[in-house]
């Protein structure tokens, strides 16, 4: 190579991405991975073999069938899953599925030109690596039948988890665009011919170098780094339009579910395991080396200490993982091990399941659902895992044991929040807010990092009474819509004010902003203090804040101590229940700025949160 050997450092050697890829070199290409994760990645091997109630064969033309009643389908035999957008509200409607009155003829057989473009290149690609059936959600649950739907879907952690392997159209928006399009810019090799010995032109994505008397080019592209950070760090801040898939509520635990994911990128195919990462490019091993996007700013490598079992809230970390072994089992690497592989870590026993609960519920939260009603059947099946593995009581989207902390949740600040629809839902639940619901997709946001990263240390004084702690849910599942729910707690709380804060000082004209204080009363001859206050609904009236009202302000905790750091205080502000006496919701969240001694002598109450 000569003197190509020194551009390695500064550039990197990668593997070509061609602009189009075939089903050939796709089934080649899995194929292999396949065969590798088999060979050498026991984290990924098969549980025992039990099948959906439906699947689509896709052997002898393409049909629906019932695992439990058709002849010639054999309990162990393996089956593909689909990840997929079902797209707005327009194209979901033309998408292909199976109703009451599509049942009977689906099972009969499908006729080839019915299948969108994405579907008939899914079931290609499943008949070129050599498996029969795929199960496709909107194919193999009967949609208008409620009935079958709620039986089915409390059934993902077992669809995925049995996969062989799971098939992502993740550049895709819908159903129209196919696996195997033209990817986007300039992500393949182009060849350049030089204008002149030596010359590089700036203007275009690719370039050749040439030595004198050699006519082997080098080529150079525009990084996957992106491609590979969706693999990588936080969903939220990973988001793209180029991967709308990874944008969807339902593919959180359609991913972590699954053993082996094959995702059809914008750029580059991709494989995600319990084990490993791998790309076309083949520098996701060592190009995952992170942006100043997901870091904060005391230096690029730096881990970030969760709550230790000294806590008690957190469950000891017994061990670290294999392949992502980190010296200091209490250090939480949150940005370098997939998602995939913390998970299964959780299930194994090797990382907390409670504070990975907290780190995928944020995660979560930030992500679109266009029924606001399936946000705790999107999350059930990672839910019903973690209480497989640890038998704690859920409370429609918390741990009992975890219990205060987990009610910490802060409001990501929007005028356009409301409670959701369904007032079922407890107020404590992050479950119980609705982003943007007037438009097609909407979200909850909630946040849990400053309780995950800088440490959590419960009040002394406060005390969780499970005794009348509950939550009940429709139609009996536990992991599905809750239709009410209480919080008994004892804590030290303070009365206060809600009122606007207008050129940093407190006011109480409503100007639609979201810069709210509480005025807290410290005391008869006190001036009162104001503290920060986040509204979990900062809709479009004051009524939805309770401003110029009266609040409780109960304190549940502090940030872990350090030394030279501050440690606020973080406190749940409560309204009275109108016309249930002793019963309160939760309004807000409230984190003082630095450490704060107004609640040393405050009273301890007794307060039942609904």
């Amino acid at each position: 190579m000569g003197r190509y050997d020194e551009l390695s450092p500064p550039i990197g050697w990668a593997a070509h991405v061609p602009a189009v890829i075939t089903l050939d070199k796709v089934a080649k290409l899995a194929m292999k991975w396949m065969n590798d994760c088999d060979a050498s990645h026991p984290k990924c091997a098969a549980g025992p073999p039990k099948l959906p109630k439906r699947l689509v064969d896709v052997r002898d033309g393409v049909r629906v069938v019932d695992t439990f009643v058709d002849a010639g389908v054999f309990p162990d035999e393996p089956y593909m899953t689909l990840s997929h957008c079902w797209g707005r509200e327009s194209a979901a409607m033309y998408l292909l599925k199976t109703t009451q009155d599509t049942l009977y003829s689906n099972r009969q057989g499908i006729p080839w030109e019915a299948f969108p473009p994405l579907f008939q290149d899914v079931i290609k690609l499943v008949r070129a690596l050599g498996c029969r059936y795929v199960w496709i959600d909107s194919l193999c649950i009967i949609q208008d039948d409620q009935e079958d739907w709620m039986a089915e879907s409390v059934k993902m952690s077992e669809v995925y988890n049995n996969a062989v392997l799971n098939i992502a159209a993740t550049g895709m928006r819908n159903s129209s665009v196919g696996l195997f399009r033209r990817r986007i810019h300039g992500q393949g090799f182009r060849d350049l011919m030089p204008s002149g010995a030596g010359a590089v032109d700036h203007s275009l994505e690719t370039i050749e170098i040439q030595e004198a008397g050699e006519e082997s080019p080098i080529f150079s592209r525009v990084s996957h780094d992106r491609s590979h950070e969706v693999l990588y760090g936080d969903m939220e801040y990973f988001r793209t339009p180029m991967e709308p898939l990874l944008s969807r509520a339902w593919v959180f635990q359609e991913r972590l579910l699954s053993r082996r994911t094959l995702h059809f990128g914008a750029s580059e195919i991709l494989w995600e395991c319990r084990t490993d990462c791998f790309c076309e490019c083949t520098r996701i091993g060592d190009a995952h080396a992170l942006s100043a996007r997901n870091l904060n700013s005391e230096g690029l490598n730096q881990n970030v200490e969760a709550p230790g079992p000294e806590s008690g809230l957190l469950e000891e970390n017994p061990k670290a993982s294999d392949e992502f072994h980190r010296d200091n089992l209490k250090t939480v690497t949150r940005f370098i091990r997939p998602k995939k592989v913390l998970f299964f870590d959780v299930c194994s026993g090797r990382s907390s399941a409670l504070d990975f609960w907290l780190r995928a519920v944020e995660e979560y939260s930030f992500l679109y659902l266009s029924h606001e009603r399936d946000r705790p059947f999107a999350l059930a099946g990672i839910a019903e895992r973690i209480q497989r593995l640890t038998g704690h009581v859920y409370l429609a989207g918390l741990w009992l044991p975890d219990l205060p902390r987990a009610l910490l949740w802060s409001p990501c600040r929007s005028k356009k929040v409301f409670r959701a629809a369904n007032r079922g839902i407890p107020s404590w639940s992050w479950m119980a807010r609705n982003c943007f619901p007037h438009v097609q997709s909407s979200m909850c946001a909630a946040r849990y990092k400053h309780v995950t990263q800088y440490g959590f240390v419960p009040d002394l004084r406060l005390e969780v009474h499970a005794e009348g702690t509950f939550c009940r849910y429709e139609h009996d599942n536990s992991f599905g819509l809750p239709v009410a729910g209480q919080i008994h707690i004892s804590a030290a709380s303070c009365w206060g004010t809600v009122e606007m804060v207008t050129d940093n000082k407190p006011g109480v004209r409503w100007n639609g902003r979201k810069d709210l204080c509480i005025m807290l009363e410290a005391g008869d001859d006190e001036s009162p203090i104001p503290i920060p206050f986040l509204a979990d609904c900062q809709g479009e009236d004051p009524s939805t804040v309770r401003l110029s009202e009266r609040v409780l302000c109960v304190l549940i905790g502090s940030r872990e101590a350090k030394e030279g750091a501050s440690t606020p205080q973080y406190l749940l502000v409560l309204f009275p229940v109108d016309g249930h006496d002793g019963l309160w919701e939760r309004i807000g969240f409230s984190e003082t700025q630095d450490t704060a001694t107004l609640m040393d002598d405050a009273q301890v109450r007794e307060v039942k949160v609904v």
